[in-house]
């Protein structure tokens, strides 16, 4: 857990230093085995117009997924301790 923690805080400061504007995605897709995941996903170019994609939260749904709960789940991963990024 404490690896998963600082690479957190190190990605966190990473996007902190290199994204001044920033867009941001989700998606949802069900597994051959009918599991549905949800991920949110960080978009921006850095001052050198690299563009640059992270993966903050890759989760697994365990409930139907209506907009009510979808947003229920983004509040809650902006909430996290490590600021929503990770697992």
């Amino acid at each position: 857990m404490l690896d998963r923690c600082n690479t957190s805080l190190q990605l966190r400061d990473i996007i902190a230093n290199e994204a001044y504007y920033y867009c941001t995605t989700t998606d949802i897709w069900t597994s051959r085995m009918l599991t549905a995941f949800i991920c949110f996903t960080i978009h921006y170019l850095t001052e050198d117009f690299t563009m640059k994609s992270w993966n903050i939260v890759v989760q697994k749904i365990p409930q139907k997924h209506t907009g009510d709960r979808i947003a229920n789940w983004l509040e809650e991963a902006e909430k996290r301790p490590d600021g929503g990024y990770g697992p």
